[in-house]
């Protein structure tokens, strides 16, 4: 079994309730010790519940530098995550872009993370990379790929986006 979540109890806080023990604590991640967030568990007369809201990428998120724009369309259902991408670099001279705004260059599964592994293809050498989508707040993510796609791409290594 491949444990990927741990209870945190140190900070259980025990309730009162009717003559029932309710406690209240706070999911960690086991690899990185650090609280999942928008999820909580609640133990109550011997029974676990987990609360697994999926954190949302959706949006339109956009990068830009004075010879450079980066672009996500993102969508998310659940936990499953589908979008697009538009790299433009060297002042428009090299374009690493989904044709149209229908086309999915970018598909992953949200695991309840403020990061997730993605899979992208570059539209210049047609390719397949891998990257990872760290949401940092509301309105801010940043991209990071892991695995460059063979040939020539255009996609930025690391950039930080704003949400449109």
């Amino acid at each position: 079994m491949n444990i990927k979540y741990f209870l945190a109890v140190s900070f259980l806080f025990q309730f009162i309730s009717s003559a029932q023990n309710i406690f209240e604590g706070v999911l960690l991640d086991k690899a990185t010790k650090v609280p999942v967030p928008n999820a909580s568990i609640l133990l109550m007369n011997g029974k676990v519940r987990v609360n697994d809201k999926y954190i949302d990428f959706s949006g339109k998120w956009h990068a830009g530098t004075a010879t450079s724009t980066f672009d996500l369309n993102l969508t998310q259902l659940k936990g499953r995550i589908s979008g697009s991408h538009c790299a433009v670099q060297l002042g428009g001279r090299k374009v690493d872009c989904a044709l149209e705004d229908a086309d999915v260059t970018i598909i992953g599964t949200a695991n309840n993370s403020a990061s997730v592994k993605v899979t992208f293809i570059s539209q210049f050498s047609q390719n397949k990379g891998t990257a990872t989508i760290t949401k940092m707040n509301d309105s801010t993510i940043q991209w990071r790929i892991l695995t460059k796609p063979k040939g020539e791409y255009y996609l930025p290594n690391q950039m930080v986006l704003k949400k449109q």
